[in-house]
C-alpha cells in the first residue's frame, strides 16, 4: 500500500518534532484506531506524548493528513 505524507502534514511534523519512521510506526502498530468525521481515522499511540495520526484509507494508498499530540 501506497502511503502519502501531505504537504499540511510536512509542515506540521516540522512543527511539533516528529520524522517520518515515528509516523509510520504509529501506523503499523498504534494503541488503538477510532473513526474521525467523514472517512478519517486517528490511530494513536503512547511514546513520548500521546501522539495522533489522522489519516485516510482509498483504494490502494494510505492518505495521511496530520499529527498532533495531546
Amino acid at each position: 500500500m501506497e502511503i502519502i505524507f501531505t504537504k499540511h502534514l510536512i509542515e506540521r511534523m516540522l512543527q511539533r518534532g516528529i520524522n517520518k519512521e515515528t509516523v509510520i510506526e504509529i501506523l503499523r502498530k498504534p494503541d488503538f484506531i477510532h473513526d474521525s468525521f467523514g472517512e478519517r481515522k486517528i490511530a494513536v499511540k503512547e511514546i513520548d506524548k500521546i501522539w495522533n495520526v489522522v489519516f485516510v484509507e482509498e483504494k490502494d494508498k494510505l492518505v495521511i493528513l496530520t499529527v498532533y499530540f495531546d
